[in-house]
């Protein structure tokens, strides 16, 4: 009998403990994570982004969004990508509620604080802190909430972001077909270049003997000089490619153009006409030299690789 009240006593044990760690189990999992609010597409017109204590902020003007203070377009794709995270903002995991945040990079010295508005409405605010070592997740803090979060994505990559990081580096953006003129000076040589259309196959005859057009007249392109001397079309064509969508390195603030005499100019005139000047490198060895164009209000650098290409171009082109 004593035996068999002592499997008892043990069998209550067993099942409370069971039940103990079954309710220990649920109530640390049984939480609810915040719940964003949607954002429209296309509703977002500021974003500030602040680590320690410098601040970004980025304006939407038009359809187009500028780096403030200064008014400097802002790159689209990266902002793009911004806007995207902030849509898309989603918690995935509650990591902490310990309330220290150092270790998950959400102390003041280490998390980066990204808000976004829509109009006058602050409608995104988040603190982003390390990425996950899965480089999935990130860990973030949301506004008057001490818990530390996992959200979706590395969010860390997209909004650690320097001035310079997210400025628009197109200094040239043009229609290659749009340009009928190129002027091409280096020091006292100069050269005029001429674009021409050709058409040929204009009509053919038909079946009655009657000219038939076959589907219109076909141009081809060709290039000469203000003379009417031919030219190498390839280095033309090379010429507009690099031009037509060109970035720079690295804008240079503050500096003005001096006495400086340019490598060489390049003027390419259409509906509009589109310059480029390049000056001499710093020194000898330089690996970037200073450049200006008309679609930039900013000396800028060009590489070196850029440059001497550019370099056996215009040396081409101006040998007769």
């Amino acid at each position: 009998m004593k035996v068999r009240k002592e499997y008892i006593i043990l069998g209550i044990v067993i099942i409370a403990c069971m039940a103990y760690l079954t309710l220990y189990n649920k109530d640390r999992t049984r939480y609810t994570l915040p719940s964003p609010p949607p954002i429209e597409k296309d509703a977002l017109s500021a974003v500030a982004i602040t680590r320690g204590d410098t601040t970004l902020r980025l304006e939407k003007k038009g359809n187009r969004w500028y780096i403030e203070p200064g008014g400097y377009p802002a790159d689209k794709d990266r902002v793009n990508a911004m806007l995207e995270a902030f849509r898309g903002f989603t918690l995935t995991t509650l990591v902490s509620e310990s309330g220290s945040f150092g270790r998950y990079g959400l102390d003041d010295v280490g998390k980066i604080t990204a808000k976004a508005w829509a109009g006058n409405n602050l409608v995104r605010s988040v603190d982003i802190g390390d990425t996950v070592s899965t480089r999935q997740h990130t860990f973030v803090k949301l506004p008057g909430d001490g818990n530390v979060y996992h959200a979706r994505g590395n969010l860390k990559n997209l909004f650690e972001k320097s001035r310079d990081d997210l400025r628009d580096k197109r200094v040239l953006s043009f229609s290659q077909s749009d340009i009928r003129r190129i002027r091409i000076t280096a020091g006292r040589a100069a050269r005029e270049l001429v674009r021409q259309e050709i058409v040929k196959g204009e009509e053919k005859p038909g079946p009655q003997g009657k000219r038939e057009s076959p589907g219109g007249p076909v141009k081809a392109i060709r290039w000469n000089d203000a003379n009417g001397a031919t030219v190498d079309e390839k280095m033309v064509l090379r010429l507009l490619t690099m031009c037509a969508d060109m970035r720079c390195s690295v804008f240079i603030e503050g500096e003005k153009e001096g006495s400086t005499e340019p490598l060489f100019r390049i003027e390419m005139e259409g509906t509009q006409t589109q310059v480029l000047t390049l000056f001499p490198g710093k020194d000898e060895g330089a690996k970037e030299y200073p450049a200006t164009s008309s679609g930039s209000n900013n000396f800028f650098l060009l590489s070196t690789h850029t440059v001497d290409e550019l370099r056996n171009i215009v040396t081409g082109l101006l040998s007769r």
